[in-house]
């Protein structure tokens, strides 16, 4: 993946052809480190950048010194001249559409988030999740997300799974989270917070799951937790301005 920097730039020294592969910088730019993508256009006449008719994607291979080693015409952009007498001609390196589609490899997102709250009573024995080791199973914890149904492109491709919230427990005790395909009995994975030191203790959740892509029909995915006592486990209790539980799916290239 390529190297990114904030507000990455480059004031071109000179004028250049078509086919030139290597340009000069005015000392004083600021890029990240090669190779990555970088969007050269007219500062002069178009500041905005899309509006510049002759505005091109290059790929800096090389940099000694202040001189760039390119390759021209990129993400589908001509390459042209840039060499209008009295323009100031200018690099810049945003997050182009390569590195959301390739360098990222996301083939597709899919979004099961709920704002509801939830309060999983330990007392009730099924609503727990023991943390014994042990694969947890669907009759165990309680159901708190699930995505759309939707359809893997690859069997070679990876699912990668978010769980971002906030959580809290009546007793000391370990809140625990388990993925679930379908109906499956058992759990692809499982996760348990740390202990809270005290009752009523607010935690963040920060899950994150990769499992292999093992089925290319619909398929659903199901989030379920629990507390491992006698203890109420409190999901999304809106601290900090949120009530809201992230549960999000990229299908990803291996």
């Amino acid at each position: 993946m390529d190297a990114f920097k904030n507000f990455a730039w480059g004031e071109v020294a000179s004028s250049y052809g078509a086919s030139d592969t290597s340009i000069d910088l005015v000392p004083g730019w600021d890029l990240p480190a090669v190779p990555f993508n970088a969007v050269w256009y007219n500062r002069t006449d178009f500041p905005g950048v899309r509006t510049d008719p002759y505005k091109e994607i290059v790929r800096v291979t090389a940099i000694v010194g202040n001189t760039l080693t390119i390759t021209r015409a990129q993400e589908g952009t001509l390459a042209s001249a840039k060499n209008l007498s009295g323009k100031t001609y200018e690099l810049i390196a945003p997050l182009t559409a390569k590195s959301l589609n390739e360098d990222i490899k996301v083939v597709q997102t899919v979004d099961g988030s709920t704002t509801s709250s939830f309060s999983i009573a330990g007392s009730t024995t099924a609503n727990r999740i023991v943390t014994d080791g042990s694969q947890p199973q669907s009759n165990e914890g309680v159901q708190i997300a699930a995505t759309p149904s939707f359809q893997p492109k690859s069997l070679s491709n990876f699912l990668e799974f978010t769980v971002n919230g906030n959580c809290s427990m009546t007793t000391i005790g370990t809140p625990s989270f388990s993925l679930f395909k379908d109906s499956d009995a058992g759990a692809s994975d499982a996760r348990s917070l740390n202990s809270n030191p005290s009752a009523n203790y607010i935690s963040l959740i920060s899950i994150f799951w990769r499992v292999p892509v093992t089925s290319l029909s619909a398929q659903v995915w199901k989030l379920r937790a629990g507390p491992d006592n006698s203890g109420t486990l409190n999901i999304n209790p809106g601290l900090w301005g949120s009530n809201k539980l992230q549960f999000i799916v990229r299908e990803v290239l291996p």
